[in-house]
């Protein structure tokens, strides 16, 4: 079975503007993300981003990005009020 290619940057930043796509931030691409973010003046994904990437810095505290914090769901940011 053939493997599907690697989303580019922007399909991943386009996904974790939609709440999903998680899964696809890795330490290899997280760089890239926070400077598009930061370029689209997107500080709370920027934010989201950065802790992750610090986070990784420490071994033991590796793990996907918002894996099981529903307080830093993407998508409730969509709302208007």
């Amino acid at each position: 079975m053939p493997q599907s290619p690697t989303p580019s940057i922007d399909d991943i930043y386009r996904k974790l503007q939609g709440g999903t796509g998680h899964e696809l931030v890795t330490l290899d691409n997280v760089g890239a993300l926070i400077q598009m973010a930061t370029q689209r003046d997107d500080t709370l994904l920027e934010s989201i981003l950065r802790e992750w990437q610090n986070d990784c810095t420490m071994p033991s505290t590796r793990g996907p990005l918002l894996d099981g914090d529903a307080s830093l769901n993407l998508s409730s940011r969509n709302v208007r009020h």
